[in-house]
């Protein structure tokens, strides 16, 4: 319960914590009447999620491999990596990779140890000296034999090929028509069934972006040999949340 204070002595005037409390109600009351018109003038609307996705083919692939050597002798370890990684370097180029998208930077030197369970003690082993090598294929038939070349050298770690497309913002913005699409179908289905006309769009929330390998056209190498390797196709794919407008028969014959 709100106590207001009483008038000044005398019944002269008002005093100022009636004035202030007067104006506090007052701005609560407004507060309360101006949310009643808010949502007595929300328009009705319907939310609907759409899916959209887009076949695309990779023109790019971009690799990492490394090489990995463990010993007391850092220095000799570092000259043994240094030969392993020009070799691969010279066959890439060999194959027409440019310099400017092979990266030979990447060094790690690592203290080496194991655990004895014998004598429940770490023993230290030397150290892990390692070597990454990342490059660039742009053109995509060149792929099967960059890892042709990759294999023939004594890497230890090759990591898959990470397939890119020129044309994926293309096909983004085709998945994403494709979702408004789909979610202004479903909305109208829903709109027929309970008897009324779906309207504008007023909100659209994009909810999920996918990039995945089609499942028929899943990354293979067909022969060691051969060098031959198909990247297949990449699906491109977007899912939205939109929110129409609704109008009511009513409505529609005003």
């Amino acid at each position: 319960m709100v106590m207001i204070p009483e008038t000044t002595e005398g019944g002269k005037g008002r005093s100022p914590d009636l004035i202030r409390w007067t104006g506090v109600l007052f701005t609560l009351m407004l507060s309360l009447w101006l949310t009643g018109l808010a949502q007595a003038q929300e328009s009705p609307a319907i939310t609907m999620q759409g899916a959209g996705e887009v076949p695309v083919t990779p023109d790019t692939a971009e690799l990492s491999v490394g090489f990995a050597e463990r010993g007391w002798d850092i220095a000799a370890l570092e000259k043994v990596l240094d030969e392993q990684v020009t070799a691969l370097v010279e066959a890439l180029l060999a194959l027409g990779i440019e310099s400017d998208s092979i990266n030979t930077a990447h060094l790690s030197i690592n203290p080496a140890s194991r655990y004895d369970q014998n004598t429940r003690q770490v023993v230290q082993e030397g150290f892990d000296v390692t070597r990454n090598v990342s490059f660039t294929v742009h053109a995509i038939d060149q792929l099967g034999a960059a890892l042709s070349a990759v294999t023939a050298q004594k890497v230890t770690q090759v990591s898959p090929p990470r397939l890119l497309a020129s044309g994926y913002e293309t096909a983004y913005r085709e998945a994403l028509s494709l979702a408004v699409t789909q979610a202004r179908e479903r909305a109208a289905a829903v709109a027929a069934a309970g008897g009324f006309q779906l309207g504008d769009i007023v909100r659209v929330n994009p909810t999920a972006t996918l990039s995945r390998p089609m499942p028929e056209g899943r990354m293979a190498l067909a022969s060691a040999d051969s060098g031959t390797y198909s990247p297949g196709e990449m699906v491109v794919g977007a899912q939205l949340t939109v929110t129409f407008s609704i109008i009511h028969p009513a409505e529609t014959a005003d």
